[in-house]
């Protein structure tokens, strides 16, 4: 495996020699002083950057939400109608588990909810804004009041979804031969459709 150049930043360095042994061993595996090696630096050093091995490790789910993030945005933006948008950021959200598997895993892995009920508001920056405002939109052009109890509940059901595809095939069925994607947007399609959001 090739390793991260040390950059001027020593912060980054580290981050960059974790994510490359994450990619390659999964995050369970991973140990500070493998990534203390890969990054160039004492295992002791490591502790100037990072409180401990759980420190490392929510920072780097905190980047790959942030990417999460950045990809259901832009995938948004395909849907020619608000629910065809839904539908994009569901098969998005799965094609990110796919393509950044060990990312995806350690995301969920390590990563726990900002909010603790629905009463909390939702982080701007998390994911699931981005179905939440997806949804409203969906709502309201299928002329629906779009209440925070809808919005919050048909996200939860589509966010779900999408989670439930995206698990079965970065675990169970990693490396299973067949057409997830086309199953996954007939799916997706049927339940946007059930959920009366069709416009």
């Amino acid at each position: 495996m090739a390793r991260p150049t040390k950059s001027d930043d020593p912060r980054r360095s580290i981050l960059e020699a974790a994510r490359a042994l994450i990619v390659e061993e999964g995050h369970e595996k991973v140990s500070l002083r493998a990534v203390a090696a890969a990054a160039g630096f004492s295992p002791a050093s490591l502790y100037e950057y990072f409180d401990s091995r759980e420190d490392l490790l929510k920072t780097l789910a905190g980047e790959a939400s942030n990417r999460l993030g950045a990809t259901l945005l832009k995938a948004a933006d395909k849907g020619k109608t608000p629910a065809a948008a839904l539908v994009e950021v569901g098969l998005a959200y799965v094609d990110f588990a796919r393509e950044h598997r060990e990312d995806f895993l350690l995301l969920f892995g390590r990563l726990e909810s900002a909010r603790q009920s629905f009463s909390e508001s939702v982080p701007s920056a998390s994911p699931y804004s981005v179905v939440m405002n997806g949804v409203r939109e969906a709502l309201g052009a299928a002329g629906r009041r779009a209440t925070q109890a809808t919005v919050e509940q048909v996200s939860y059901v589509l966010w779900a979804a999408a989670h439930g595809m995206a698990m079965l095939q970065v675990t169970h069925l990693h490396g299973f031969d067949a057409d997830f994607r086309a199953a996954d947007r007939t799916g997706l399609q049927a339940l946007v459709r059930g959920l009366d959001l069709a416009d």
